[in-house]
């Protein structure tokens, strides 16, 4: 999709985020966060939406892509990439209320933008919901003890968020290395128990931002986003979820709809987190929202 416009947005004293505007200046205003934490957005990935119609709206959080500085872990939580957002809809004068677009980590961000900011939201589409609830952290963790190249560290699934931060706090690049190493065990459904990455460089920096958010608990309470969701009640929420997502688990999603009854679910018979076979349910989500 075509970006109309650009650049750079102060928001503190450490950080700047870059912002895209993509689409239809006058269309309809779609916030949308990218996934993460430690990823970044990318104008092609809206290229299944009408460009006439809508006015995409997204940036680069803090610390990721082409934000600065990059990788940065100061002054970097979940409330303040929420007020980032809120401060750009305000910089680029956007006075109608948003469809909020966002998968995984991106869905997180989305539903808590949504619970304090109900005045600047329309409507919510997400894909493969993360509540961030300590549970489902530590669901990711279950496998721990069968990845080899974590034994020698006496790792669980209660160790592991401590073991996370000691790394972060004393620049341990192998480890680190060695637990993206388990999370790609996990994404590939335990089919890459050889992987021996070192990560260097923007690659150590990036997941440590991520490790950053996760042994933290994404700077939630153990609930997640849990208690917030009643605040949603009266928004629309459309929701596409993959049945074996190995990452964020289906248990999930049925909790939202719990939740927020007025959600409108499509499960999908489908493996991976994510995917395009996504992409025709979105558009039809996107033309209800």
């Amino acid at each position: 999709m075509k970006i109309y416009r650009d650049g750079w947005l102060k928001t503190s004293k450490e950080h700047r985020i870059y912002y895209m505007l993509l689409g239809n200046p006058k269309g309809i205003p779609v916030l949308s966060f990218h996934a993460g934490p430690g990823d970044c957005s990318w104008a092609g990935f809206y290229d299944f939406l009408d460009e006439t119609k809508y006015n995409i709206i997204t940036f680069d959080q803090r610390g990721c892509g082409k934000s600065e500085p990059f990788g940065c872990i100061e002054d970097n939580t979940i409330e303040k990439i929420l007020d980032d957002a809120k401060a750009l809809l305000d910089f680029i004068g956007v006075q109608k209320k948003c469809i909020l677009f966002g998968g995984s980590w991106g869905s997180t961000l989305a539903l808590e933008f949504g619970a304090k900011f109900p005045d600047a939201t329309k409507s919510l589409v997400l894909s493969n919901v993360l509540l961030g609830r300590h549970h489902d952290l530590k669901k990711l963790m279950c496998d721990l003890k069968k990845f080899k190249a974590l034994s020698d560290y006496d790792v669980d699934e209660n160790n592991i968020f401590l073991k996370i931060k000691q790394a972060i706090q004393n620049n341990d690049v192998e480890f680190i290395s060695k637990y993206n190493d388990y999370e790609i065990y996990k994404y590939t459904f335990h089919k890459s128990d050889g992987l021996k990455t070192n990560l260097i460089d923007k690659a150590f920096l990036q997941k440590r931002l991520y490790c950053h958010f996760l042994s933290n608990n994404l700077f939630l309470p153990n609930s997640g986003v849990v208690n917030e969701l009643p605040k949603l009640l009266a928004k629309p929420v459309f929701l596409v979820h993959n049945k074996y997502d190995p990452i964020c688990n289906v248990e999930q999603a049925h909790l939202l709809k719990k939740y927020l009854p007025q959600t409108e679910l499509v499960l999908l018979n489908k493996r991976g987190h994510g995917g395009d076979f996504q992409i025709d349910t979105l558009k039809k989500f996107f033309k209800k929202a």
